[in-house]
């Protein structure tokens, strides 16, 4: 099957009513701290929003605060291209998907994504990515000219990674207590850990 992402986020929003959920939008965080009861998110100039839980969804930024710096996440660039439907094009009802991926019509254009480019944050739009996509799209097709595919609009976003490439998501350990309870690794590898409470940021997650 397939979803159209927007509507699925249009539609679980209104759902909820104003009262269970304050969405704001287009706002800088620049810092978060907390006081041994609550989590504060502040910009530069105040605090905006407190909460005992905190969960860390803004991709690559996930380490941009001091409790989360240690964190290794790399910002992957990646440009979707939207290009107009034809008459031909509007008969697919599902992704296709390799080297690219082209998703049905909404309001009578396709998205191509993405491209992938690892340690880049830039959100420029590029036509020279814009050419990438369609290419590569065309290549799972064996009619790919009766697609007409003319790009409309283009839009760049960041992913991010970890430099391992496994996930990053759970309770956000503190560092530093980590290292004071485990220290006797550094002497004896073989050392049994017995004790499990204090390593973590309490009400602090990441996904």
């Amino acid at each position: 099957g397939w979803l159209h992402p927007a509507a699925l986020c249009q539609a679980s929003l209104n759902l909820i009513s104003d009262s269970q959920v304050d969405c704001r939008l287009n706002t800088s965080v620049t810092s978060l701290s907390f006081d041994g009861v609550c989590w504060h998110v502040a910009d530069d100039r105040q605090i905006i929003a407190s909460a005992p839980v905190i969960i860390l969804c803004n991709g690559h930024q996930a380490s941009a605060f001091e409790p989360t710096e240690f964190i290794p996440i790399v910002p992957v660039r990646g440009q979707s291209t939207r290009v107009q439907a034809t008459a031909d094009s509007l008969a697919l009802r599902l992704p296709v998907t390799g080297v690219r991926s082209i998703c049905p019509a909404v309001e009578e254009q396709h998205t191509i994504g993405a491209t992938y480019d690892p340690g880049i944050a830039s959100t420029e739009a590029d036509k020279a990515d814009d050419r990438e996509n369609t290419q590569l799209v065309q290549s799972l097709f064996s009619r790919a000219a009766q697609l007409g595919l003319r790009p409309v609009t283009a839009r760049a976003a960041v992913r991010a990674a970890s430099r391992d490439y496994f996930p990053v998501v759970g309770a956000v350990p503190d560092t530093s207590a980590f290292i004071v309870s485990h220290a006797e690794l550094s002497r004896n590898a073989h050392a049994r850990i017995n004790e499990t409470d204090g390593y973590w940021r309490n009400g602090l997650f990441i996904n």
